[in-house]
């Protein structure tokens, strides 16, 4: 199955192959959605881009505060987001890709919001200071003011869940197909944009919470992830970990659990890689 896809002017694809393509089948089994996703679906009117949504206080070796902007340039976010190029010098924080609260819906139209709505943003307003706290802990930050960035390595909903409205937990295998598809779709496009906006940011903090950090034998699926970038078998969150490994820009790095699991979230084990 061939998945076109259409991103700020360029044109590529990506394969699913068969056992992918049966799973995707069985979870949509509308032919005329089959036909959309693979032809409509990925485009460029359909990402959900960047936002700087807080600034972090830092004073005295302390998170005093996450500072809200003033105004507000997605005026359907729940939050006072801004365009991420006003903002440089950022800790920027990386999700996987936008899930069903990130869109509004209507009738068969979907039209993007912004990153982290929905649970995933109320965990990360009430207990992001947490990580941050423990990188200035850990001399990774000083004092300062710093704008919060929250990207998306694909800003396309690769759940799919437009088409089937189910849960991840019943649906979460078709979001891994996708995103691993996208990540290595023809000519690197998509890999590629998300460098080239994590490089735009001038990042003094990465905080890696793509899907899928593992609680256990956690060197080894790294290990495993530096020597082959598209084994299906790697969680996202290792696949976007050994990107910005490979990047060498000597980006400070701290990784932990999604937002959207909020046990997890505000009890990650931390890695430091940087």
């Amino acid at each position: 199955m061939i998945i076109h896809i259409r991103h700020k002017g360029q044109k590529t694809f990506t394969m699913f192959n068969d056992e992918q393509s049966i799973r995707l089948k069985q979870l949509v089994p509308d032919e005329d959605d089959i036909t959309d996703i693979c032809t409509k679906f990925f485009v460029t009117k359909n990402l959900v881009i960047d936002v700087s949504r807080y600034y972090a206080l830092i004073k005295n070796r302390k998170v005093r505060s996450l500072i809200c902007n003033e105004a507000k340039d997605f005026p359907c976010s729940q939050y006072f987001d801004i365009d991420p190029f006003k903002s440089n010098g950022a800790i920027v924080l990386i999700l996987e890709s936008p899930h069903k609260d990130e869109y509004c819906y209507c009738h068969d139209k979907i039209h993007p919001i912004a990153p982290a709505q929905g649970s995933s943003g109320e965990n990360i307003e009430h207990f992001l200071k947490i990580h941050i706290q423990y990188a200035v802990k850990n001399d990774l930050l000083s004092d300062g003011c710093y704008p919060i960035i929250i990207a998306n390595p694909i800003q396309w909903q690769t759940s799919l869940w437009h088409y089937h409205r189910k849960g991840i937990k019943s649906s979460g295998y078709i979001r891994n197909d996708v995103w691993l598809a996208l990540w290595n779709c023809e000519g690197d496009l998509v890999k590629n944009d998300f460098v080239k906006r994590l490089d735009s940011y001038q990042p003094v903090l990465v905080i890696n919470a793509c899907t899928g950090k593992s609680k256990d034998y956690e060197h080894d699926i790294i290990v495993k992830a530096s020597s082959d970038t598209k084994e299906a078998s790697i969680p996202i969150h290792y696949h976007v970990e050994n990107m910005i490994k490979r990047l060498k820009r000597n980006y400070k790095t701290i990784s932990i659990y999604h937002p959207a699991s909020l046990l997890n979230f505000k009890s990650t084990k931390y890695n430091r890689f940087y």
